[in-house]
C-alpha cells in the first residue's frame, strides 16, 4: 500500500472519530434539555407582575423628581412623601416578588443540573465503555472522547452540589477508569507485536 493513501487513511479515520465524540454531548445535552427544560424566567406569571412593579416604581421616581423641583405649598409637599413611601411600599412587594420567583427557578435549575447530572454521566460511560470494546476505530475514538467529555460535563454542571466524599471518589474512580484503559490498550500492542 501507499504510504500517502495510509496517511489519508488514517486521518479520514481520526476526523471522523472526532466528529463522532463531538456529536455525543451535544445529543445528551439536548436530551436532558427535553427531560428537564432549563428554566426560563421571562416565561413565568410571576415575571409580568415584577415588570409591571418596575415601571410602576419607575414612574413614582419621575413623579418624585419632579415634584422635588416644583413643591412649593404643604399640599404639595405632601403629596411628595405619599408617593416616597408608595414607592418605598412598591420596592418592598418587588423585592419579596422578586425572591419568589427566584426561589422557583433555583429549584426548576437544580432538576436541571441534575437531570443533566444523571444523563450525562451514564450517557458518558455507556460511550467509553463502548468506545473501548469496540474495534472499529472511528467509533472508539469517537465514542471514548464523548464519552469522557460526557462525564467531563456531568461533573462541571453538578460540581458544586457535590460533597467533598463524592468529589473525592469521582475523580478516583474516573483516574482507575483512565489507567485500566491505558493498561489495555498497551496489553493490546503487546499481543499485536
Amino acid at each position: 500500500m501507499d504510504l500517502n493513501y495510509l496517511i489519508s487513511y488514517f486521518k479520514r479515520q481520526i476526523f471522523l472519530g472526532l466528529i463522532i465524540g463531538m456529536i455525543i454531548p451535544i445529543f445528551v445535552y439536548r436530551a436532558a434539555i427535553l427531560i428537564a427544560p432549563r428554566p426560563d424566567i421571562t416565561q413565568t406569571p410571576e415575571y409580568e407582575q415584577i415588570r409591571k412593579l418596575q415601571k410602576k416604581i419607575e414612574k413614582l421616581g419621575l413623579q418624585i423628581n419632579f415634584l422635588k423641583v416644583l413643591a412649593k405649598d404643604k399640599q404639595e409637599k405632601k403629596h411628595l412623601e405619599d408617593l416616597k413611601l408608595e414607592k418605598k411600599q412598591l420596592k418592598k412587594e418587588l423585592f419579596k416578588q422578586t425572591e419568589e420567583i427566584t426561589n422557583k427557578i433555583g429549584q426548576s435549575q437544580a432538576w436541571y443540573e441534575k437531570s443533566l447530572f444523571y444523563l450525562s454521566l451514564l450517557a458518558g460511560l455507556a460511550a467509553f465503555f463502548y468506545g473501548t470494546a469496540t474495534k472499529i476505530v472511528p467509533l472508539s475514538i469517537g465514542f471514548i472522547l464523548g464519552g469522557l467529555y460526557c462525564i467531563f460535563m456531568a461533573h462541571y454542571t453538578y460540581w458544586e452540589r457535590f460533597n467533598d466524599l463524592i468529589k473525592f471518589l469521582s475523580i478516583l474512580i474516573i483516574f482507575f477508569i483512565l489507567v485500566f484503559l491505558a493498561y489495555r490498550y498497551s496489553q493490546d500492542l503487546k499481543t499485536k507485536d
